[in-house]
């Protein structure tokens, strides 16, 4: 009951007590302010009348901002944790001394002093209490909690307000709120000591001590001279001032009226506290039911205007009704007037603290990294304290002037209310270009990364930076599965690697694979020089490759090595055709694109792309559909780029191609480029099949494709398809958010919204500026208000109209329950219980959800009681999936054993004997299962952000296998062509008796723990009974071939290894 509390709060484990803490101490300090500023104003206007406050704001305004100065100065030389205390105590000593005084003097002038230390008090309150919850939350819990703990100074201000008619009956003066003053602020002392003791408030701060010493002068000088260069945050600057001013003349004749209105102490102070607390609340309903609506509706322009225009009605419907009845105590219409002022200032203070403070902030984010923070600083700071001193200073010398009367003040606030309006129309449209300005930013920043750019590319494009040639190694045997092209290139650049052990592993693959393009390297004046311990080897290769390119051998001796029954007359008759171009070839060549010998195979399809046998290309694709050949054959064609295109498109639509094969064409295209691929791949963005259609969108990416009108109209189709998928995924994580035990399936639908999302912004990119949209995604995934706010505002200015009211909804920073009855509009969102959302997902089309997904539902039956076995769980029976089989006859054989019994003819004996054979050892070893193995597989820590589908697909070749104590299970002489991973048990890795690296459950086993350089002594050998899932390395290849992400997490298994070997160096 508690958790669920908690949860309907945002309020996540461990959060609770920070939470509760600020919570209880706004609470305190909210009641502080109000109390101390009810009773200071009372009390001043009671003894000097509303003509002596110009002169106190004027003083007050001095003096705050020499406290904030100084607590800026204190900021900078003590740690935040004593100076919140220092800060809090400061506030508690100096109101219990205003309090105190008046046990010792009656001169008014401790009531004047009040009243200036009243508005500074406040300020030093607020910003330490922010500064607090800044350092204890990050942005993200930020964005779910500040809202709450917010509630609790308004609730603290609105609860004492209007208590305030009642304490006065209790108290009998207006000073003795002081005490309760007193007594909040110490409270929120007691509680600041709890919190300093609680939690490290220090920690950001030491972190960003140093960088802090190096740019605070710089920035300051430049940001500061910006305030008055800069158009834009100039007029930010004179916005907060006319802000800032407009307020002071507001307050200044709403207290002069009250003062008339209210001669009594205590009638004043009953008064101001119900007004108070009525601010409050209309500040609390407008925050909360008319700020996002607002925004959302009519823009920011409206957030701005809204404040001066009411502000400006009830102004000048004042002035003129002053004007012409009077606006004296005697005055018939002076209780007009006094409601007129008065609902001016309701408006003025409860509008700027819920609208235009948080639209405001918004402002900012167009403005460059590097300045923004400083800039904020210095407007919401310095700009805002000396606007403040400044209404003072005009306040006094207007009530200097002796012609000058109350209503005047109303006739020069209109006057000012015009200049902000205008201010703010010519901010709102400076605003605009600076979005502009920040998109232009982001498209002259750097290219948006692609899927190719994997770290296996970054590790071997740094070779010379990499201090780890092992892992330089490694990542080149993944390349040579998953990028032939890029890896033999790499072979031959890679000869100028400052590492031995690099070097010697690119010549003899140059030597293995013929890479005739290396022979520019040997010898001659450009030939490298590899060193005394390479030379022989460096000599081998070069003469390896010259013989071969020197050695005149006609067509019909290749013809004839060719037809020779020696594999290696048929390999070296594969690789010498790269040398000829000869029609006469084209028999043989073809025979050897069909031969038995995989080595043979290969070599013939790395010659063909260095030929132009057009008719042999059908021959070369259909290796597509090949596991063992898809690399090379991609590779090959890639080189012989646009003339394939063609057999390509036939390949593809061929009856029986399967999706494998589809995508990989589709990716092909990609590589190839150019306007015939791009023509290609467009008509394939709205493919029946999402796998296929998905790889269209990622290769149309790589080919900086720009949509034409129609191509746009075909896109715009594909990203409101996805925007209705998505929407359907969120309306079913809701249904099921209650559930902690299939917290499974909604990890799943999670991770479908997030690829939902993916593909919404990569068709986005397609018609629109890449980086624009890269842009955009980068503050929508701040996860703050402001970011998103941004981010929404950037789209505005250049997504199609049409678009918008379906794509917005999905992206603002709204409640996911608000989002989805927003796009009720255009899609069927209807809710369900458990059960039916559970069904529609295994029902649900392949195309908008993959198998694990409805394998995790189909999963989650099991935890609902009283399931009836329908058609659509028998189905997944026959589900080409062994993770589908599995799970569906879970089920069943949970809940009917008859049914599943009954199914046995239908599903035939091979597959029933597989399942019965899963159902007999489920009670030992549950483990086993397709579902169970690809949850261990997602706790892997290197598969950290590689999605749950491509674990799914690793799980269905994953074998387990045994070993007992001391048994070894890789040594530098075995053939190691798994990819294994400890499920119980452990192992260490040993050199010569020592051991190097322990291994434990979830530690992967396998090659990438054995470095080319280890001693032959060196063996993987387990601990104690020891259990491995394992993989064959061509399986996991070619499934990494599809999840190119795979690769990187291989390599960042090393670390095991180099991590360990890095400690024993030092």
């Amino acid at each position: 009951m508690k958790r669920l509390f908690l949860r309907s709060l945002h309020i996540e484990r461990g959060e609770e007590q920070s939470v509760l803490l600020l919570l209880i101490q706004s609470i305190f300090l909210g009641t502080f302010f109000a109390t101390f500023e009810i009773s200071s104003t009372a009390m001043f206007l009671d003894i000097f009348g509303a003509e002596m406050l110009p002169k106190a704001f004027l003083i007050s305004g001095l003096v705050g901002i020499v406290l904030t100065l100084v607590y800026s100065k204190l900021q900078s030389s003590i740690t935040f944790s004593k100076l919140s205390l220092v800060n809090l105590a400061f506030i508690t000593i100096l109101t219990a001394m205003s309090r105190f005084g008046f046990e010792v003097t009656t001169s008014k002038w401790l009531i004047f002093s009040i009243l200036v230390i009243m508005g500074p008090l406040n300020v030093l309150g607020i910003v330490s209490f922010w500064g607090m919850a800044g350092r204890l939350f990050t942005l993200r819990q930020g964005k779910r909690l500040f809202g709450m703990i917010d509630s609790g100074q308004i609730l603290g201000m609105m609860i004492i307000s209007f208590s305030i008619p009642f304490l006065l009956g209790l108290l009998e003066e207006s000073k003795n709120l002081i005490i309760i003053s007193t007594s909040s602020a110490f409270v929120a002392l007691i509680l600041q000591m709890v919190i300093v003791r609680k939690f490290d408030l220090d920690k950001s701060s030491r972190e960003a001590a140093s960088i802090k010493k190096e740019e605070s002068t710089e920035k300051t000088v430049n940001t500061f001279t910006l305030l008055f260069k800069d158009k834009y945050i100039s007029l930010m600057a004179l916005f907060v001032v006319l802000s800032m001013v407009s307020a002071f003349f507001i307050h200044f004749s709403f207290l002069s009226v009250t003062d008339i209105n209210y001669p009594n102490a205590q009638e004043l102070a009953g008064f101001l506290g119900v007004f108070t607390g009525v601010i409050m609340v209309f500040s609390f309903l407008f925050k909360t039911f008319i700020y996002s609506k607002l925004i959302k509706t009519y823009g920011l322009k409206v957030g701005l205007l809204v404040l001066p225009l009411l502000l400006g009605f009830f102004t000048i419907v004042a002035a003129i009704t002053g004007s012409f009845t009077g606006y004296s105590l005697e005055s018939d219409s002076f209780i007009f007037f006094f409601l007129l002022i008065s609902l001016g200032k309701l408006f003025a203070q409860s509008l700027k603290a819920s609208i235009e403070t948080p639209a405001f902030k918004l402002f900012y984010q167009p403005l460059d990294t590097s300045i923004r923070y400083d800039i904020q600083a210095k407007i919401d700071g310095l700009v805002n304290e000396v606007a403040a001193f400044a209404g003072g200073i005009i306040l006094v010398g207007l009530a200097s002037l002796n012609f000058i009367e109350l209503i005047h003040f109303s006739y020069i606030l209109v006057i000012i209310v015009v200049v902000w309006a205008y201010v703010a129309f010519k901010l709102f449209s400076q605003y605009r270009g600076t979005l502009q300005d920040s998109l232009a930013r982001a498209q002259s920043g750097e290219k948006v990364a692609t899927e190719t750019e994997s770290y296996m590319k970054l590790v071997i494009a740094d070779a010379n930076v990499n201090s780890n040639p092992a892992k330089l190694v490694y990542a080149l045997r993944i390349a040579e599965q998953i990028e032939p092209y890029f890896y033999q290139n790499s072979l031959v650049s890679l000869l100028k690697s400052k590492f031995d052990h690099v070097k010697k592993y690119c010549l003899e693959k140059i030597i293995q694979l013929k890479l005739y393009q290396a022979n520019n390297e040997f010898g001659g004046s450009n030939g490298l020089d590899f060193g005394a311990d390479l030379n022989a080897l460096a000599k081998d290769a070069e003469e390896a490759l010259a013989k071969d390119m020197k050695h005149e051998i006609s067509a019909q001796d290749l013809v004839k090595l060719a037809k020779s029954r020696t594999t290696a007359d048929r390999k070296r008759a594969a690789n010498l055709s790269a040398l000829k171009n000869d029609e006469k070839l084209v028999p043989a060549l073809r025979d050897l694109l069909k031969d038995a010998d995989e080595g043979v195979r290969k070599a013939a399809i790395r010659s063909l792309a260095k030929n132009s046998y057009e008719s042999l290309y059908p021959i070369l694709i259909d290796n597509l559909s090949i596991q063992k050949y898809l690399s090379e054959a991609t590779a090959s064609i890639v080189l012989i780029g646009e003339a394939c295109i063609e057999y390509l498109e036939h390949a593809f639509y061929k009856s029986g191609t399967s999706t494998e094969t589809m995508i990989a064409i589709s990716r092909i295209y990609g590589f190839i480029g150019g306007e015939q691929a791009v023509e290609k791949l467009v008509k394939k963005v709205a493919y029946p099949d999402n796998r296929v259609a998905k790889q269209v969108i990622k290769s149309l990416r790589l080919c900086d494709f720009k949509s034409d009108e129609e191509s746009s109209n075909q896109i715009h189709q594909a990203v409101e398809l996805y925007i209705g998928v998505a929407a359907w995924n969120m309306a079913a994580i809701i249904d099921l958010k209650e559930r902690e035990d299939i917290s499974y399936l909604i990890d799943a639908l999670n991770e479908e919204l997030a690829e939902n999302y993916n593909q919404i912004y990569m068709l986005l990119s397609l018609v629109y500026d890449a980086q624009s949209i890269a842009h955009v995604r980068e503050n929508i995934e701040t996860g703050t208000g402001e970011g998103i706010g941004f981010a929404i505002e950037l789209l505005d200015l250049f997504i199609n109209e049409d678009l918008k009211p379906k794509l917005f909804p999905l992206l603002e920073d709204l409640p996911v329950k608000e989002k989805i009855i927003q796009l009720q509009t255009f899609y069927p969102l209807d809710r369900h219980n458990i059960g039916e959302v559970i069904q529609n997902v295994i029902n649900r089309d392949y195309n908008f959800i993959n198998r694990w997904t409805k394998a995790c539902a189909l999963n989650a039956l099991m935890e609902i009681e009283d399931v009836s076995i329908e058609d659509y769980i028998v189905a997944n029976l026959f589900n080409p999936s062994q993770l589908l089989r599995e799970s569906a006859a879970l089920v069943i054989n949970k809940y009917d054993g008859k049914v599943y019994k009954a199914c046995k003819q239908r599903i035939g004996e091979e597959l029933f004997t597989e399942i019965d054979f899963m159902l007999s050892i489920l009670e030992k070893r549950s483990s086993h299962l397709m579902f169970e193995k690809t949850l261990f597989l997602l706790g892997v820590p290197q598969f950290k952000n590689i999605s749950a589908y491509a674990m799914a697909e690793l799980s269905e070749m994953m074998k387990e296998s045994w070993y007992k104590k001391d048994e070894v299970i890789y040594n530098r002489t075995s053939s190691i062509n798994q990819i294994s991973f400890i499920k119980s048990g452990s192992a260490v890795i040993v050199d010569g008796g020592k051991v190097i690296v322990e291994l434990g459950p979830l530690d992967p086993v396998g090659e990438m723990l054995i470095i080319d350089d280890d001693s032959e002594n060196l063996e993987i050998v387990a601990s104690e009974e020891l259990e491995l899932y394992s993989i064959e390395r061509d399986h996991f290849y070619h499934i990494m071939f599809h999840h190119v992400e795979l690769s990187n997490a291989l390599i960042n298994m090393m670390d095991i290894r180099y991590n360990v070997n890095k400690g024993m160096a030092a």
